[in-house]
């Protein structure tokens, strides 16, 4: 456990561990990379012409290239958080319908922010992820809940802000959790995570 962390009491024997349903991880997206290029250096030749910039002012392949690389990373962040969405989903399900877990968490007001409780027990389970944080890979599919589009991402977006967005969202969705700032104990839960294919 963490220091002065407080966690939420579950009811009964102290030391009954819980099995949540596997977290299954998507390992990518398939993208016709050519066909998203050309997509990129469209949009990005259009909001260059917004603010009063022209092809000779600013090297437009080379900020295509740059959306086109921040993107591939956004859906990386987007897929995570997607996945851990679905698991969240299951284990609402788990929870609602175990009699000892139904009281610890409150599912009756979407978007469930006592979701974010679980979330927070993969960050206490030394859960890692290479392009984000836990958080912001579900700000990130709090704020798409479809995969986002190339077409939705400003340029300004994908370098500078979508992560921070992501975290910004998450701490928003975390702070309206009915339970409060508690968290699940982490040593009461147990659960697998398995690689999918795309």
């Amino acid at each position: 456990m963490l220091e002065n962390t407080s966690y939420i009491v579950i009811p009964g024997h102290g030391d009954k561990i819980f099995e949540l349903p596997p977290l299954l991880l998507r390992s990518g997206v398939e993208v016709d990379v050519g066909r998203l290029y050309l997509r990129c250096q469209d949009l990005t030749r259009r909001e260059l012409m917004g603010d009063g910039l022209t092809d000779a002012d600013v090297k437009v392949d080379d900020l295509a290239v740059q959306r086109l690389t921040k993107y591939d990373e956004l859906l990386k962040v987007w897929l995570f958080g997607d996945s851990i969405w679905s698991w969240l989903e299951q284990c609402r399900t788990t929870f609602q319908t175990h009699p000892t877990l139904s009281p610890v968490l409150h599912f009756t007001v979407w978007p469930f922010p006592d979701g974010s409780k679980l979330v927070q027990l993969l960050v206490d389970k030394k859960m890692e992820f290479a392009h984000s944080s836990l958080p912001a890979a579900v700000g990130t599919r709090l704020h798409f809940p479809e995969r986002p589009p190339v077409s939705a991402c400003t340029l300004e977006y994908l370098l500078y802000g979508f992560r921070a967005s992501g975290e910004a969202l998450f701490s928003a969705w975390a702070a309206n959790a009915p339970s409060g700032q508690r968290l699940l104990p982490p040593e009461r839960f147990h659960f697998q995570t398995i690689m999918c294919a795309p």
